[in-house]
């Protein structure tokens, strides 16, 4: 039997379940300069890009009403055209959606999800539904300006069914393998008890965060801690947390995000490797979550391999794909 293969301009789908792209602080008028931007910036990298219905209504200061949200989340990734999802934006609002997402489509669908933030709700759910992995990765609208690292590390994600990354680091020495996962602390955190929280025995947990002073991410890490979380985990990468450089109060009464990660690290005895360039930061990495990964970080510096990441079936490496890519 042939089988043609024709060369095809990977789709890059925009879908927006949390917060609407607006213009100043009165969260009513949708940025529409921005996004025009973003989509240029996206296609300048090769991607044909499509946006659900929604990516641009506002209700209150989310895109859409929830069902709104659902249906736009529901239309890109039931699109057998689309290879990539990635969110508009975070901000709040995706986990409003988990109960009446539909499941089942989600993983029949061959489209990768990437985003970051309120994002990982809707990551968390995946894996917790579905057992997909997916990417802890840029925001649409970070596009609008222009930044070579943040799109060769997320062009490289893209292109590649083995993962591997380098960067230098600080913390602990490791050497581990089990499942990469996580994503935003707060929003993490705020799934323990529900259905989309997952539960496996060999995780190495992924953080990131933004503007949570260092004794409210003890306190998110402490809640992982007591619900039995931690006692699953082999190591805790920690990425970006802007918002907790300056430590609470002065002199013997200060506490910053040092003396977290010391208290956290004493209480559970896991290796914390701090400093990946992950988080809400312009030139963030694109990483793997809900796939098995070796870890190491020695010598100062982190190395992530993974043979296991979420890749559409358009991609290379993917048995039955009928298609080129323009990049192959």
């Amino acid at each position: 039997m042939t089988i043609e293969v024709g060369v095809k301009t990977p789709v890059l789908a925009i879908v927006a379940p949390a917060r609407a792209c607006v213009k100043g602080e009165g969260f009513s008028i949708v940025d529409h300069d921005r996004m025009d931007k973003a989509v240029s910036g996206l296609e300048a990298l090769g991607w044909k890009v499509v946006e659900a219905p929604n990516t641009r209504r506002i209700d209150r200061r989310f895109a859409g009403t929830d069902q709104e949200r659902i249906a736009g989340l529901e239309a890109m990734f039931g699109d057998p055209n689309v290879d990539v999802v990635m969110a508009l934006r975070g901000g709040y609002g995706t986990a409003r959606l988990l109960p009446d997402i539909d499941w089942e489509l989600m993983a029949r669908s061959e489209a990768v999800l990437v985003g970051l933030s309120d994002i990982t709700a809707l990551s968390l759910g995946l894996l917790t539904k579905t057992g997909r992995g997916s990417w802890q990765g840029p925001v649409a609208t970070w596009f609008s300006t222009p930044n070579e690292t943040r799109d060769r590390r997320f062009m490289q994600a893209m292109r590649n069914d083995r993962f591997e990354f380098e960067c230098p680091v600080q913390g602990d020495e490791c050497r581990v393998e089990g499942l990469l996962w996580g994503g935003n602390l707060t929003i993490l955190t705020s799934l323990i008890g529900t259905p989309y929280f997952p539960r496996f025995e060999d995780g190495i947990l992924l953080i990131e965060d933004v503007a949570e002073p260092a004794w409210r991410i003890e306190r998110h890490l402490n809640q992982l801690i007591d619900a039995g979380v931690m006692a699953r985990q082999k190591a805790i990468l920690v990425g970006d947390m802007r918002g907790s450089e300056t430590a609470c109060g002065s002199g013997d009464g200060a506490f910053g995000l040092a003396d977290a990660l010391d208290y956290i690290r004493r209480k559970t005895g896991l290796p914390i490797v701090t400093g990946l360039p992950f988080g809400h930061i312009p030139d963030s990495a694109t990483l793997p979550v809900g796939v098995r990964a070796e870890v190491s970080s020695i010598d100062g510096t982190l190395c992530i391999v993974s043979e296991d990441v979420p890749l559409p079936a358009c991609c290379p490496g993917m048995e039955g794909s009928r298609h080129l890519l323009w990049w192959q």
